[in-house]
């Protein structure tokens, strides 16, 4: 009804103006037609127009109060997950307190008085350097062992106490598993230990005497964690990482998947590995590796090479680790 009247004005409008401007007869209601056409469309067109722009708001207005709705989830979950840290970090506290007081009142084998043993601080220590002084510190103080983890629970902080907290219960209980998760935490392992020992520098706050031993350390580990032993595993190690490094990514992961016993056995995997992949082409030369080999078997103690030295820094760290 509203469209119709609007057309009747519309029309009156444009004929009253056709009289003004003295319109042909003949041409009049074609004239008014047509601007009468021209007017309704431009009206639709703003009608339309209008419509997308309030739709575009009321999108806009449903977008903002769905990342609302977002951003107050994960705050919830977010305070969620620090109050579940903070009970995490209460009920081990008070496991600590429940076994300090039970000790005070004599149902605990331990000493009367524990020596103080300062926090780990992960910008200046090394986590499997802190562990081993702290093995050697419990052990020397007599604690007993079942204690050492809820001991050592409160001597962390920071990502190393995260790590703790992630285990189960039940592997909080036993040192031998925080201890090992706490390692892989500071990438103490063959490789991590190896990447260390070859990419060292001195720091500024260090002297060469202390750079040095610092090196050593990273060797000793690195060679203890690998079993080696004797001048022909301390070869074979050295040689082994040298393959790793040269060959491609794939081959080297390849042979570290199935932990070559020799380089003979590496040599079999290295050509499986070829044979079952010819578009990869030649990406280790084990005879080269070989002839190596045997070269270093032939090394006697001369003035380039004193063996003694060799074994004796390729001997077993002890590790202090009970």
């Amino acid at each position: 009804m509203a469209s119709t009247v609007d057309e009747l004005d519309l029309y009156e409008k444009y004929l009253a103006l056709s009289d003004k401007l003295r319109i042909a007869e003949e041409d009049k209601t074609k004239w008014v037609c047509d601007k009468v056409a021209t007017a309704l469309a431009a009206r639709d067109k703003q009608i339309e127009l209008e419509k997308e722009r309030r739709d575009k708001e009321i999108g806009l207005e449903k977008e903002r109060i769905e990342l609302e709705k977002e951003r107050r989830d994960k705050e919830i979950e977010l305070e969620k997950g620090r109050r579940e840290h903070e009970l995490k970090i209460l009920t081990l506290k008070q496991t600590v307190s429940h076994t300090d007081n039970a000790e005070s009142a004599g149902l605990s084998e331990k000493p009367s008085k524990k020596p103080r043993f300062p926090m780990f601080n992960a910008l200046i220590q090394d986590i499997d350097v802190y562990l081993d002084n702290f093995s050697r510190h419990a052990t020397a103080s007599k604690w007993p062992q079942r204690e050492w983890p809820s001991i050592l629970f409160n001597l962390l902080q920071g990502e190393a106490l995260t790590v703790l907290l992630s285990l189960s219960d039940a592997d909080r209980e036993c040192y031998e598993k925080v201890r090992d998760a706490l390692l892989r935490y500071g990438n103490c392992t063959i490789s991590g230990f190896n990447k260390k020992f070859r990419s060292s520098a001195p720091l500024e706050s260090e002297n060469f005497e202390t750079f040095v031993n610092r090196v050593k350390r990273y060797f000793d580990r690195w060679i203890g964690l690998a079993n080696v032993s004797t001048f022909e595993q301390l070869v074979f190690l050295m040689l082994k990482e040298q393959i790793y490094s040269s060959c491609s990514d794939e081959l080297a992961t390849y042979l570290k998947e199935r932990k070559p016993s020799s380089l003979e056995h590496m040599k079999d995997l290295a050509n499986a590995f070829t044979e079952a992949r010819p578009h990869c082409g030649s990406t280790l030369t084990v005879t080269s590796v070989l002839q190596v080999s045997d070269k270093s078997r032939r090394l006697q103690c001369g003035p380039t090479l004193t063996a003694t030295s060799v074994i004796q820094v390729a001997s077993p760290p002890v590790l202090g680790y009970a």
